[in-house]
């Protein structure tokens, strides 16, 4: 007969869905919305790190930005589940520098560079970098743009 099998089908859809109407996988579902990438999947101790926000969904979000860059949050993957390492969502008040929204529309990026020497270097492991978002500029958080795994060795 004719056609794809079954797996050539599915794994057509997911390219398919991942290239025309910006679906990406996190653990076993496809989800459209907000989500973050890095430069790279193996970092060293004290890289920086350059993470891109891809607005997947279909309606703008903001993320408020100041002089030391985006707020985020940086998980740690121990024991089969993922702990917060660090939390640097409020830089802007502790700097005591302004902040601003950035408004990323969708089907829109924004790259930014996290230099970890400038708050603390993480120790080797596996991470994630979650950083929020929301709806309306200055309002408060709707979700999380989370990131892909990477390692630091």
């Amino acid at each position: 007969m004719g056609g794809l099998s079954v797996m050539p089908k599915i794994l057509y859809s997911l390219t398919l869905c991942s290239l025309v109407i910006g679906c990406h996988d996190v653990g076993d579902d496809l989800v459209r919305g907000p989500y973050t990438l890095t430069d790279k999947t193996v970092y060293g101790i004290g890289d920086p790190i350059t993470v891109t926000i891809w607005n997947d969904g279909g309606s703008p979000i903001n993320i408020s930005v100041c002089c030391a860059g985006p707020p985020f949050y940086l998980d740690r993957f121990e024991n089969n589940s993922w702990r917060e390492y660090l939390d640097f969502v409020s830089p802007c008040s502790i700097l005591m520098c302004p902040s601003y929204a950035l408004g990323i529309e969708p089907q829109d990026v924004h790259s930014e560079t996290i230099p970890f020497l400038s708050f603390g270097t993480p120790e080797p492991g596996i991470y994630r970098i979650r950083i929020p978002y929301a709806a309306t500029m200055f309002g408060s958080t709707t979700g999380e743009a989370t990131s892909n795994t990477f390692t630091i060795r």
